[in-house]
């Protein structure tokens, strides 16, 4: 019988020091990991970004994915993240990063949320999952965010976005006094185009874009505003 036991003990063993391994970092404690953590974050401006990343410190090459998870909230708010790769849009409460990406050894990863808080004050508890190739949790973190400030007046710039759905033309009303930024990325992740919106209405001819959902991601003096959602359909 014990003859049994020893390979079935290391084949055990062996399961453990292959499984994946990565540590998760959050950039404003450099040093410390938060695996299973919790990052409290106090802001009093209604749009920030959360700068993380994780290290792969396994023994081997490990293919991840991201998935955020909004556990509470008791604010509106827009958000999208980036990895090595690109930065994605996210949509409703259970969203995971549409590509994967490929962490060698001693490799690093950004993992970096963009959030604005759209109508005042509040709290949001949102977890951030890395995946394997199979979408099973490897490791998550807890961010915990409070915010103090609201963009009631920053978000009200922008007026009108119309028609929503669209086929050809869209119309957007930018009231501020100076001109904004503006980045459009589909569903995937993808930046389709970036310009400027001047004062008043600025029309934009989407025709050649394909049917589908857009995210209408907006910036002024290089500060991230808000994000809008744009539906296409032809």
């Amino acid at each position: 019988m014990k003859k049994f036991i020893l390979p079935i003990l290391l084949s055990v063993l062996l399961s453990f020091n292959t499984s994946a391994q990565i540590s998760i970092y959050w950039d404003d404690d450099p040093g410390n990991t938060y695996n299973g953590s919790i990052i409290n974050i106090s802001k009093d401006v209604a749009g920030f970004d959360v700068y993380m990343h994780c290290r792969n410190t396994g023994t081997s090459t490990q293919e991840i994915k991201f998935r955020r998870v909004i556990l509470n909230s008791t604010v509106n708010f827009s958000d999208q993240f980036c990895d090595n790769n690109l930065c994605y849009p996210c949509f409703g409460n259970d969203w995971t990063s549409p590509a994967s990406t490929i962490l060698n050894v001693g490799d690093s990863s950004t993992m970096k949320p963009t959030l604005n808080f759209s109508n005042g004050a509040g709290t949001a508890e949102i977890r951030y999952y890395i995946l394997d190739a199979s979408d099973q949790p490897i490791d998550s973190v807890d961010v915990n965010i409070t915010c103090t400030v609201g963009i009631e007046e920053a978000s009200s710039w922008i007026k009108n976005i119309y028609p929503n759905p669209t086929s050809e033309i869209v119309t957007i009303e930018n009231s501020s006094i100076s001109a904004m930024a503006l980045e459009i990325y589909n569903n995937q992740g993808k930046l389709i185009q970036n310009r400027i919106l001047n004062p008043g209405l600025n029309n934009l001819n989407v025709a050649s874009f394909p049917n589908g959902n857009y995210s209408l991601n907006i910036f002024k003096q290089g500060q991230f505003i808000s994000s809008k959602r744009l539906v296409i359909q032809h």
